[in-house]
């Protein structure tokens, strides 16, 4: 079982500084497998995606997390944070069997998806729990959505035999403390417990 443990990015770039990944950025077909990711952080003045992990490839490019635990990671920016502990960026990406606890994506613009952020992807997520998770913003003009996850427009996901409880989005004007899905996007749920989740459940501009 590997660990990666109290990792934190380096910033790159000029102007628009970026954070990528606090412990794993990676830019083709990934496996994680059993697994512990547990107080890593990105942070950086632009953007901070990912606090524990990245994820980039082309369209058609997989990315597959399984049996693996992700605790009290951070993403965070002045400007905009998407990811506590997972940032998707492209491709299609599974999420099975993991413990997502305690992870925080904090913008004081923008904070998007306390556990995981997805955008431009394909998403199936089964038997996992996203629980204690957090979408924190500062600004009252900014957005604060999806306490446990957070899909990007016209993202498709399916989550099945999910528990998905006692996460919040606080902060802006948009908080969805459970699912947030902005744009034409569908969430299809099944056999999934969401409850307790500060914000709404689900939501926003999408259908679950």
């Amino acid at each position: 079982r590997s660990r990666f443990l109290d990792n934190t990015t380096e910033l790159y770039g000029g102007q628009f500084r970026f954070a990528l990944g606090g412990a794993v950025a990676s830019f083709g077909p990934t496996s994680v497998a059993g697994c512990e990711f547990s107080r890593n952080s990105a942070g950086a003045g632009y953007a901070s995606r990912g606090g524990a992990l990245f994820f980039s490839a082309n369209y058609g490019t997989a990315i597959f997390v399984v049996d693996s635990t992700f605790s009290a990671n951070l993403a965070s920016s002045p400007l905009n944070a998407e990811g506590g502990a997972i940032h998707i960026a492209n491709g299609g990406a599974t999420l099975a069997r993991n413990a997502f606890l305690g992870s925080t994506a904090s913008g004081d613009e923008r904070a998007l998806g306390g556990a995981v952020h997805a955008g431009g992807i394909f998403l199936r997520s089964f038997n996992n729990t996203y629980f204690g998770n957090q979408a924190m913003s500062d600004a009252g003009s900014g957005v604060a959505s999806g306490g446990a996850i957070s899909l990007a427009n016209d993202d498709d996901a399916r989550l099945t035999n999910d528990t998905i409880a006692g996460n919040r989005a606080t902060g802006g004007d948009t908080a969805v403390g459970g699912i947030a899905l902005p744009g034409d996007g569908i969430v299809h749920i099944a056999n999934t417990l969401i409850a307790d989740n500060i914000g709404v459940n689900c939501g926003h501009e999408g259908t679950c």
